[in-house]
């Protein structure tokens, strides 16, 4: 499991290199405004496909994982996927083109996009599908590779721009459905034709897939508005601008989760096998090691921000200079999305928890927006940052209080995981009183302190469970890693994991 995290993690460095090129060419080769309508046209797309089309994809994986498990092939639970989808497109196309004004004037789609939206549905469907097909065979290229080929179109597009080629953001939509076709058709190579085998409308699997599945549209548009309702409030209480900047923000903030993503889709499979074997001690153990995971993750955040403070104060953001409050904030965030990837493989382990976590979503959904409306006068473009952390918090606890009460877990308290996460939103204070130059050795120095107390206190607790993982490490790095681990844990070096 370790060998393969690490090629994912090697793709997502090249992704993130290829992210940071992007954020900082951005400023330079595109105005706030015309990246503020991309981004309008790409979060509408994003939207009706997971709400409308990829709906089924959680119940696609689930039930191909079983499978697997029993007979080696998943071909009808595909064809049963595949039938769905073509009755969904059927449906989902013709609608986006009758109110097609509507997302024009509500949403604020530039005139001219619905053609990029249709296509983008037909792009963003086909890649999400292979993705979780991937998964179910344990092939991950969907979560490696296909970040990198989509990161990479959208630098050559944003090149075009540099070089005075492009002028307006169909361009950069164009290079960016490109950069998902090609992701999409690598997720989908990478699956052996041997697990597929013959593919057939398995009416059966087709009605576990429904009964799975039948509330997360409602889940999907709340988790997925979250992400994109910012946005959507920036245009209509502030200007197209303020989105461009936010939107610079959000996908900055974006690369602090990028090895988070492909560890949660990894463990989906594994949690689903626990679930069929009834596996309770490897389910508590797998959550006091996550645990664990999600404290560290909060300790080493504050020293997350110094190479976005570095970056401000050697050559600062040009005119997104208003997005390093937002950036930090939402990196500080990504400490509740974190609990969140680790706690949704139990769950969709089990399909009767499916409507729970629906509703958690759709609670998600109404606080960030209630936020996004009180705070955006407030705090300006800040606004909706501290919006999704307080959203991102409730998910998390509401996540948490699930698998406390209803599965075999043993993650920490609601209340020792918000005050965690509260700890890192307080570290964005830093830069605010002390400035940026100070304010980078103080956030190295806090961490320091924050990764002692944690340890102290016990938050590591169950960490030491990573030790089995740690054994398929190069020698040379084996005892460090397998010292550091036990060591956060509070654990002799002879203990075993």
């Amino acid at each position: 499991m370790l060998k393969t995290y690490g090629k994912l993690a090697g793709h997502q460095v090249i992704a993130i290199l290829l992210s940071v090129i992007f954020l900082v060419l951005l400023p330079i080769a595109m105005p706030a405004e015309t990246y503020g309508q991309f981004s309008l046209v790409l979060s509408v797309a994003q939207i009706v496909t997971i709400v409308t089309l990829s709906w089924p994809n959680d119940g696609m994986m689930r039930y191909a994982r079983e499978d697997i498990q029993s007979s080696g092939t998943f071909g009808g639970t595909i064809g049963a996927r595949l039938g769905l989808h073509a009755v969904l497109l059927l449906i989902v196309v013709p609608l986006a083109w009758f109110f097609s004004s509507d997302l024009e004037q509500v949403l604020g789609v530039p005139t001219g996009g619905l053609p990029f939206l249709l296509v983008a549905f037909v792009v963003l469907s086909f890649n999400e599908m292979g993705q979780y097909a991937g998964q179910a065979v344990e092939k991950f290229a969907g979560y490696g590779l296909s970040p990198v080929m989509l990161r990479l179109a959208q630098v050559v597009a944003l090149g075009g721009f540099a070089l005075g080629w492009f002028q307006d953001w169909p361009a950069l939509m164009v290079g960016t459905l490109i950069g998902y076709a090609l992701g999409g058709a690598a997720a989908w190579w990478q699956i052996p034709r041997a697990a597929i085998g013959k593919i057939k409308l398995n009416f059966s699997r087709l009605k576990d897939i429904l009964k799975y599945s039948w509330a997360v549209p409602f889940g999907a548009a709340g988790g997925v508005v979250v992400n994109w309702m910012d946005l959507w409030f920036l245009h209509h209480m502030v200007d197209d601008a303020s989105v461009g900047v936010y939107a610079w923000a959000y996908n900055f903030s974006l690369l602090a989760s990028a090895f988070l993503i492909p560890l949660s889709a990894m463990i989906a499979p594994r949690m689903i096998d626990m679930k069929l074997r009834a596996d309770a001690k490897g389910t508590a153990r797998y959550s006091r090691a996550a645990g664990a995971a999600y404290f560290l993750l909060i300790a080493i955040l504050p020293m997350l921000f110094v190479p976005v403070l570095a970056i401000e104060a050697l050559v600062g953001f040009g005119g997104y200079s208003l997005a390093l409050m937002p950036l930090l904030i939402l990196m500080a965030a990504t400490s509740f999305q974190f609990a969140s990837y680790l706690i949704r493989p139990v769950l969709v382990a089990d399909p009767k928890l499916i409507p729970m976590t629906v509703i958690a979503s759709l609670g998600v959904a109404i606080i960030n927006g209630i936020g996004n409306y009180l705070l955006i006068p407030i705090f300006g473009v800040s606004g909706p940052a501290l919006a999704t952390a307080i959203a991102f918090a409730f998910g998390m606890g509401a996540q948490a209080w699930i698998v406390a009460r209803y599965t075999d877990s043993d993650f920490p308290a609601i209340s020792v995981l918000v005050i965690g996460g509260a700890a890192a939103i307080a570290a964005v204070a830093i830069p605010v009183f002390w400035g940026v130059r100070i304010g980078i050795p103080l956030c190295a120095a806090l961490s320091v302190v924050m990764i002692l107390v944690a340890r102290k206190l016990g938050l590591f607790r169950g960490g030491s469970a990573f030790q089995i993982l740690l054994e398929e490490l190069p020698t040379r790095l084996r005892g460090p890693a397998v010292a550091a681990v036990l060591w956060l844990d509070n654990k002799p070096h002879t203990a075993k994991g």
